[in-house]
């Protein structure tokens, strides 16, 4: 049998719950039978039956034996928001299981496949687990690092401008990536800003399609960081409010009347402490989010947000669209780094270049990962 062809299908059907779960992983799951797939699954909600569950309850009961059950992650051991798959499984009388990749999770973290196998299940585990691990990649992260995955996204011109030097940067990228970053959005946890973005751009921070209306479904967490509480009452993310949704992060010395006139607005303040710049230290900002299950953060603007990321080392990942434009003077990606040297450069790997319209999409990594100190 096939097992990197029907673990495939399970990849497929995973990805339809990706931004329905959080902070859950993707799973999709598939029932085999004589080469042939007679069932089908996936995670479709939070709170929700598990893929395998899902796959199991379309299945007739007298064929399970004969089927082998493919999953992406290791089915669940324990008692979460439902009870663990394990127990399905082997009530099933299932007697073959084929698993993508272990489960990081230390409530689980190898605890299902042993179960499956004690009650005398073969298992056979790491069926293209590399693509398996990429699909919940901020999930496998979080797990190992303790904090969320973050991604910078820039739009910047030729010269490295992002905005004129009145402010003005509508529109830097063509509509072509505009398009690929709102469903860059759909896939996040939450997007987050520097309260200068907002002054500059008013944005709504929303998942849209090509036609500028929103997306149904899961919409990411806007976050926005304003140390004195600068965000204006009439922009659109406080008049677009969403209680659950919407959150500014203020500094301790903020006012109090503003404060308490945002969350009458329906915006979520967050308090952090701010250091003699008067700014937030990128690593408590991390530490605020892993806090409400957080797991991944699309930092869109601007380039003092972006800066501090890179300074503290807390960038996992850098996309930024190139276009065929000059600005000359203006507004510049990055500010000081305080790189010194040209040994001292920050360094992306394992880097794509692809075209996007009329715009260059550069997408690369960071080779190394801190973890989030708890201090």
């Amino acid at each position: 049998m096939d097992n990197a062809y029907f673990m495939k299908r399970v990849l497929l059907l995973a990805r339809r719950g990706i931004g329905k779960v959080h902070p859950n992983p993707a799973v999709g799951c598939v029932l085999v039978r004589r080469g042939k797939i007679i069932s089908e699954g996936f995670h479709e909600r939070y709170g929700g039956p598990h893929a395998e569950i899902n796959a199991l309850v379309k299945a007739d009961p007298a064929l399970l034996p004969e089927c082998t059950l493919y999953v992406n992650l290791e089915p669940c051991s324990h008692y979460g928001k439902t009870p663990p798959c394990t127990e399905a499984i082997i009530r099933s009388g299932i007697r073959n299981v084929v698993v993508g990749c272990t489960d990081p999770n230390p409530v689980v973290n190898g605890r299902g496949i042993r179960k499956l196998r004690n009650s005398g299940i073969s298992v056979t585990e790491g069926v293209l687990e590399p693509e398996c691990r990429s699909l919940n990649e901020s999930f496998f992260h979080f797990m190992k690092h303790g904090r969320p995955f973050v991604t910078l996204k820039a739009a910047q011109t030729l010269d490295g401008c992002v905005a004129t030097t009145g402010g003005e940067s509508r529109w830097i990228s063509g509509s072509g990536s505009r398009a690929w970053v709102h469903r860059l959005r759909a896939e996040q946890d939450a997007i987050l800003v520097g309260i200068c973005t907002v002054l500059r751009d008013d944005p709504e921070l929303t998942v849209r399609d090509r036609a500028g209306k929103r997306r149904p479904g899961f919409a990411p967490i806007r976050i926005v960081l304003d140390p004195r509480l600068r965000i204006p009452l009439t922009s659109r993310l406080v008049r677009a409010a969403d209680p659950e949704r919407t959150v500014v992060i203020a500094g301790p010395g903020a006012q109090a009347e503003k404060r308490l006139r945002l969350i009458n607005a329906g915006v979520q303040v967050w308090t952090l402490k701010t250091g003699p710049d008067g700014r937030f230290r990128f690593g408590s900002i991390l530490n605020r989010c892993a806090g409400k299950g957080i797991l991944s953060i699309l930092v869109e603007g601007g380039p003092d947000t972006w800066t501090s990321a890179l300074s503290a080392g807390f960038a996992d990942r850098w996309i930024g669209f190139i276009s065929p434009r000059l600005m000359g003077e203006g507004i510049p990606v990055l500010g000081d780094l305080g790189i010194t040297g040209l040994k001292k450069l920050i360094r992306f790997e394992r880097c794509a270049w692809r075209r996007s319209g009329e715009d260059i999409l550069f997408i690369g990594e960071r080779p190394c990962s801190p973890v989030l100190s708890k201090k």
